[in-house]
């Protein structure tokens, strides 16, 4: 769909050209009309692609995928140091987590049939990564650490299903979903997405551990 997008930008240059030789020539009404036709193509053309762009900082859902590990590597006074590893990236990065559980929130995204048919698959987009406070009573007290997952880029589609109807024609539903598992060293997690929402499991024996635990 970029291509696609950056074919109509190149496009509207041809036609500006062209409306500033019909200018040049003093050829004004044509060159004028011309010249804003080759403008309205442009924007069309610049909308389109950071869309395009924007789309592509989520994930295509068409089965469970992985998204995330998150391994829990040390406690200081702080807090813990977890490891999170983008499983689609393979990028990693270190994070200081207050609390005792650790909670990530993701943004999903899906398509009304007809448009699913034409090949728009649901997508999915990690949001955050926080610490969690397992006593209400410290919740309210403590404050909480909270870190971006997310890229921010100039349009987003998410805003613009919740607010444009021309997007509702297209988006069918939009909702957040979280999970969130205890802190404990040694544990490591696999956050994967589904059609419904985050899942999470424990994948090594300190993680099944403190699951079977946890209350």
């Amino acid at each position: 769909m970029a291509i696609y997008a950056l074919g109509v930008i190149a496009f509207a240059f041809l036609v500006l050209l062209f409306g500033g030789v019909l200018l040049g020539r003093r050829r004004r009404l044509i060159g004028s009309l011309t010249t804003t036709t080759g403008l309205v193509i442009l924007l069309t053309g610049i909308v389109v692609f950071l869309i395009t762009i924007n789309i592509a900082t989520y994930q295509r859902l068409t089965h469970e995928i992985p998204l995330a590990r998150l391994s829990v590597q040390s406690k200081e006074k702080r807090g813990y140091q977890v490891i999170y590893e983008d499983l689609n990236k393979g990028t990693k990065v270190d994070f200081l987590l207050t609390g005792d559980e650790w909670q990530m929130d993701a943004r999903f995204l899906k398509w009304r049939a007809w448009a699913t048919i034409l090949g728009r698959d649901p997508l999915v987009r990690p949001e955050r990564l926080s610490g969690r406070f397992r006593d209400i009573e410290q919740a309210r007290t403590r404050l909480p650490t909270v870190f971006s997952l997310a890229r921010d880029s100039a349009i987003d589609v998410w805003k613009l299903a919740r607010e444009f109807k021309q997007m509702q024609r297209w988006a069918d539903t939009y909702y957040g979903s979280a999970v969130y598992m205890p802190l404990e060293v040694g544990a490591s997690y696999q956050v994967n997405a589904t059609a419904s929402g985050l899942i999470v499991r424990p994948v090594n024996a300190v993680a099944r551990k403190v699951v079977s635990a946890w209350h």
